[in-house]
């Protein structure tokens, strides 16, 4: 089993903690609120109805046969842009059908919760950075002893 001793800190020392524990605090409050984000988006099933507003969208610039700029100004359309639409069209549907928005947005929900389980994860570290910042102490691997003769 490896000892650990005791290191006292020093001032830059703490104020280095200090700064690591408020990063750690931040960074697990972001996680807490993109986790609630998503689980909102996933409950009001954005993802799915966001594809089927794009869906409808290109429907009806398919009917109307008229594209749109970048700034919105209606553009007639060609039989080419309609056989895009078309595509796009059966694409979108497909996304819908296999429900790709909704496994992509689980996929990012699922990869936030897990790295919040990690050993790194700031949620770990606070209470370990809370505790040294009180003692205004660290632990570290005791270092081998120099020895004081020389050996032939």
């Amino acid at each position: 089993m490896v000892k650990l001793e005791k290191i006292k800190m020093t001032e830059q020392d703490l104020a280095e903690k200090k700064l690591h524990l408020a990063s750690c605090k931040l960074q697990k409050d972001e996680s807490d609120l993109m986790i609630k984000e998503l689980e909102s988006l996933l409950e009001a099933k954005i993802p799915t109805r966001v594809l089927e507003d794009d869906i409808q969208r290109i429907t009806d610039d398919m009917e109307e046969k008229v594209i749109k700029d970048n700034n919105g100004n209606k553009i007639p359309a060609t039989e080419a842009d309609i056989e895009r639409m078309k595509i796009t069209i059966n694409k979108l549907n497909e996304q819908k059908e296999l429900d790709i928005p909704g496994r992509q947005t689980r996929f990012k929900l699922n990869q936030i919760r897990e790295a919040k389980k990690r050993i790194d994860a700031p949620e770990k570290q606070i209470h370990k950075l809370e505790k040294e910042i009180r003692e205004k102490s660290f632990y570290q691997p005791e270092r081998p002893k120099q020895s004081t003769t020389m050996c032939d």
